[in-house]
């Protein structure tokens, strides 16, 4: 009996740990934009910028999250494809 409880115990505070990094990263991110309440975009956002919980919520729809841009490189002119390019750079820095 000991033993459940210590797996429920450790999954329990897994599960505490999993909302509270996603709720603060969606807090930066809100905060960022200068809003002062987390909405749908926000979460969808941080799931899908982060690999971990991308590949964790890979399969969870965000009600009102919309979807992330995606636009092929061929499409964009030179220039555009440029600004991209460092746009991308400057946003691998973890949030």
């Amino acid at each position: 009996m000991w033993v459940l409880e210590c797996r429920s115990t450790g999954l329990l505070c897994s599960l505490k740990y999993l909302a509270a990094e996603v709720v603060e990263s969606s807090s930066n991110a809100a905060r960022e934009r200068e809003q002062t309440h987390i909405i749908p975009r926000h979460l969808q956002l941080v799931i899908r910028k982060d690999e971990e919980l991308n590949k964790l919520l890979g399969g969870v729809t965000v009600e009102e999250g919309d979807v992330l841009p995606n636009i092929e490189a061929v499409l964009l002119s030179k220039e555009t494809q440029k600004a991209v390019g460092s746009k991308e750079q400057a946003d691998q820095v973890p949030l």
